[in-house]
């Protein structure tokens, strides 16, 4: 799995994986109305254990951004742990 998207409302954020030279990393997109407004990465040296691919990338990027209210994070951190 190179791509996953989870949307709530007119909020998505999008996550994915990338090579780099000394293991991978994941990158975690916020878009509000279609525009991107905020990102995150987490980069790994070797093999990581997530719940689910993206676990830590999305967490990460929910929690510290403020381009969402309490009520939305707490809403997409749900939609998170339920996957």
């Amino acid at each position: 799995m190179r791509k996953r998207t989870l949307t709530i409302g007119n909020v998505s954020i999008e996550c994915e994986y990338y090579d780099q030279r000394n293991g991978f990393g994941h990158k975690a997109e916020l878009f509000v109305f279609g525009g991107l407004v905020d990102t995150a990465r987490c980069q790994y040296d070797n093999r990581t254990w997530e719940r689910f691919p993206y676990d830590s990338v999305a967490k990460k990027l929910i929690r510290e951004t403020k381009k969402l209210n309490e009520a939305k994070k707490q809403a997409f951190l749900s939609a998170v742990a339920g996957l």
